[in-house]
């Protein structure tokens, strides 16, 4: 399986080739015709192969198959030690490229390591990583990565991979450890993509958006010289998200489409989930609920589909956060939940910070201050433990609310050094500052953001967003300071 995985990844970023995904293929049902399986895929071409261990080494049948005529490209058996069976993914690749007459320039053959156990190792953690379902898998993989580079310390991609686990605990330290090792030693531009990659999802995380940009663009021109244009629509993807964080969205949408379309060339199902649940959030933010919904929802049966735990958990976070804005509290924490219950079985610390954010929110509108508190200390427990200070203003502000409400003590003084702090405050936070500080300035620039978001918008959108609860509140606030 872990092979089988490797042999996707090489021949689809090796030109414009759109290859079955590997859950896509150990769905399939055995018993159906090669051409049946070949129309359930997509595809016009089947690999069809087996792997057989002998005492002395193994034998390996291959077949590469045009399933509209029945010729077969290529037919081969290879017989060989054991020690060779890290090189035959890149033999396969070339191979099936070679036969396809695709051109590429990547260097199919070349291997990650002679060391078969590291190897083994290798791909047994990036399965186990890919099919996790709770912390225990997930260690698990960590424990064999760890393995795999004792025994090879060269082995780059294991590092790699390391780095991403690193990464999506918000373990950022130790994942940049990882990156910079890969960066320094390794010669191969493919990892070295990757490894900018995933160095600016880190810098993203950590709001230095300079860097972040630079590391994107940097992978994305790497993947382009090698002519890897699957994962140019990462790259593009990423270098969207940096422009969000920008607040430039219409920059942002175009990268996001940019990418999607190659995605969807492919046909590669998880990033084409990603890539629409970043189109949602491009419409949530400007207060296009309705369109969001639609984005977020088609990126959440797919990865339903594809049993992406990690990925359903975001999809769940995006629509809670709409049914807030919509005003659907109950609907809303239904969502949160469920993918807090997912985050907590993945250990992935700022999806929990941002859950518990938003949670804390929630019961503060529905008036439950003690809840609200409780939710609003987790969160910034793990932003203070993570480095995640984006939100650090609007979780305290929310939190010394319910402080007001339930008679605690707060600390003023933190708040308005928070506030010098921050850049380009939004309506709602303005409205929380007038309620915490009653300092009426913050109602008028609320106010102001508002009615100059709504007038930005057509006509329709603008009354529909000037009807949902926080803008609406402050509208009401407002005239009644103004009687």
């Amino acid at each position: 399986s872990g092979m089988t995985a490797d042999l996707i990844t090489k021949v689809s970023g090796a030109g414009l080739i759109r290859v079955a995904s590997l859950k896509d293929v150990r769905n399939i049902d055995s018993n159906l015709s090669i051409e049946e399986i070949a129309k359930k895929l997509r595809v016009k071409y089947i690999l069809t192969h087996s792997f057989f261990i002998k005492d002395d080494g193994f034998d390996l049948w291959c077949k590469l198959e045009n399933t509209e005529t029945g010729v077969a490209l290529f037919s081969n058996k290879i017989s060989e030690p054991m020690t060779m069976a890290t090189q035959m993914v890149g033999k396969l690749a070339n191979d099936i490229i070679t036969s396809l007459k695709v051109e590429t320039k990547q260097d199919l053959m070349k291997i990650q390591t002679n060391n078969i156990l590291a190897y083994e190792n290798m791909l047994r953690a990036k399965y186990k990583y890919a099919t996790r379902n709770n912390i225990k898998d997930e260690q698990d993989a960590i424990k064999l990565l760890e393995k795999a580079i004792e025994l090879d310390n060269k082995l780059y991609k294991a590092k790699m991979e390391l780095g991403w686990i690193y990464n999506h605990r918000g373990d950022y330290e130790k994942a940049l450890r990882y990156y910079r090792e890969i960066e320094q030693e390794s010669d191969d531009k493919s990892i070295i993509a990757d490894c900018y990659h995933g160095i600016g999802l880190i810098y993203h995380d950590q709001q230095i958006f300079d860097k972040s940009l630079d590391y994107a663009t940097s992978s994305f021109e790497i993947r382009a010289e090698i002519g890897n244009k699957l994962l140019m629509s990462y790259s593009l993807n990423n270098i969207g998200i940096v422009y969000k964080a920008l607040k430039k969205y219409d920059r942002a949408m175009d990268y996001y489409k940019r990418s999607l379309a190659i995605k969807k060339e492919f046909g590669d199902k998880r990033a084409i989930s990603v890539t629409l649940s970043n189109i949602g959030n491009i419409y949530l933010i400007n207060y296009n609920l309705n369109e969001a919904i639609i984005y977020h929802n088609r990126a959440l049966e797919i990865r339903e589909k594809l049993n992406l735990h990690f990925y359903i958990g975001g999809s769940l976070l995006n629509l809670g956060t709409i049914y807030f804005m919509q005003g659907k509290y109950n609907k809303s924490l239904k969502n949160f939940d469920k993918a807090l219950s997912i985050f907590q079985n993945l250990t992935y610390k700022r999806g929990n910070m941002k859950i518990f954010k938003k949670t804390g929110i929630v019961f503060f509108a529905q008036d439950k201050y003690q809840q609200s508190a409780e939710n609003l200390e987790n969160s910034l427990t793990i932003q203070r433990e993570i480095g995640y200070k984006d939100v650090e203003l609007e979780t305290t502000t929310y939190l010394y609310l319910a402080y007001k409400h339930l008679g605690k003590e707060y600390d003023v003084k933190k708040i308005h050094t928070l506030i010098k702090e921050a850049e380009n405050i939004e309506f709602e936070l303005n409205l929380r500052l007038y309620e915490l500080l009653e300092d009426a300035s913050y109602l008028e620039i609320a106010y102001n953001q508002v009615q100059e978001k709504a007038s930005a918008m057509d006509k329709e959108l603008g009354v529909k967003f000037l009807s949902y609860p926080i803008p609406k509140a402050i509208v009401e606030e407002w005239e009644k300071v103004n009687e």
